[in-house]
């Protein structure tokens, strides 16, 4: 099964594949770039937020 990004050459897309099935589609690698830069920007905040909320005093 594949996993990873692909050109279509068809459409000239670039599609996201996870075990054979399509996640996601792009126009360009940059877009591609742009959404995965978004996404760990994001889990990163959640991941702090979470550790702090280990270190919180229970009011």
């Amino acid at each position: 099964m594949k996993t990873g990004l692909f050109k279509e050459n068809s459409s000239q897309d670039y599609v996201l594949l996870l075990e054979g099935k399509e996640i996601a589609r792009y126009a360009s690698v940059k877009e591609f770039v742009d959404e995965h830069a978004e996404l760990l920007e994001k889990l990163q905040k959640a991941q702090d937020e979470l550790l702090e909320s280990y270190y919180r005093v229970p009011s």
